[in-house]
């Protein structure tokens, strides 16, 4: 919260330059914030002072103290960096398909679907959209629902949720949902899929039975006339031809090239430090039974 004197900024703009210096915060920093942050901002005006409060766009609430600290543990990963959402942000206003690579660390999973909530509510000015990303395993797609609840700073099973056979903690209107690639399969058979602005498939790299079939109910979609779908396929790997191939023609075969506008990203992971330590004799018992006595020396 930034806040100054109410009757010093109205009796003269001397005054209010004066208190941005007081404050040490640019006049051009300042305006630009407000541009920028567009809806994110509110002003409350009270009898003496001025509060300038970030809100959060899904809520209409104030961030709470939480997202701030929580902030700080996302805001520096690869998928975050300014050049990375300017590219993405431009292929996702020109095109119906991205295809998207990211080494291990980049934050893929939680940072891309965040993107695709700025473009609906700053490029749109949409807030009646709803997305949803497919995890081949349903303990993924409940953990990341937990944590981009957390990154987003909204109630779980509300704005944000996931759903997987014998769980269900989404709403007709929640925004994001994590689902299992099944899940979506036995929407794409009852033909729901166009209750969807987004639709994500991450871990492509997998290919399972049941995304190669999501990618041909996807495709199906993308050729329509009247589509306003937008999809995103993600994978751990930059060996995408094979995708990128199967949405550029109609046919693989004949080479007859389709009207799927599409573009791909690659966005570069964060290598950590790896050690190597070898045991000084060979092993009397067997290798798994050494292996959980070295993990449980490492907890303890």
């Amino acid at each position: 919260i930034i806040y100054f004197s109410y009757n010093e900024f109205v009796t003269s703009i001397s005054n209010f330059i004066l208190l941005f210096i007081r404050f040490k915060i640019s006049l051009i920093d300042f305006f630009s914030t407000l541009y920028k942050s567009g809806k994110d901002i509110t002003i409350y005006y009270q009898s003496y002072f001025i509060f300038i409060i970030y809100m959060n766009p899904l809520t209409n609430q104030p961030y709470s103290s939480k997202y701030n600290t929580i902030k700080k543990q996302w805001e520096n990963l690869p998928a975050q960096q300014p050049k990375i959402i300017s590219e993405f942000q431009s292929m996702l206003k020109n095109n119906d398909l991205i295809l998207v690579t990211a080494s291990t660390g980049a934050g893929k999973s939680t940072q891309i679907p965040k993107h695709i909530i700025n473009h609906f509510i700053k490029e749109r000015g949409d807030t009646n959209f709803t997305l949803v990303c497919t995890q081949p395993r349903r303990s993924a797609a409940r953990k990341l629902a937990e944590r981009l609840s957390d990154e987003l700073d909204v109630t779980l099973g509300k704005e944000v949720g996931y759903q997987y056979r014998g769980t269900n903690r989404r709403r007709g209107n929640t925004t994001l949902s994590f689902v299992t690639d099944g899940t979506l399969l036995q929407e794409a058979y009852k033909d729901m899929l166009d209750k969807y602005s987004c639709i994500i498939i991450d871990e492509a790299h997998e290919r399972s039975v049941q995304i190669d079939i999501l990618l041909y109910f996807l495709k199906k979609a993308l050729l329509r006339k009247d589509n306003k779908l937008k999809v995103i396929i993600m994978s751990a790997t930059i060996q995408l031809e094979i995708f990128e191939d199967y949405f550029k023609y109609l046919n693989v075969k004949d080479q007859k090239k389709s009207d799927i506008k599409y573009d791909k990203i690659n966005v570069e992971g964060r290598a950590y430090p790896v050690k190597s330590y070898y045991l000084s004799e060979p092993l009397k018992i067997h290798y798994i039974n050494k292996a959980v006595d070295i993990v449980k020396l490492i907890i303890k």
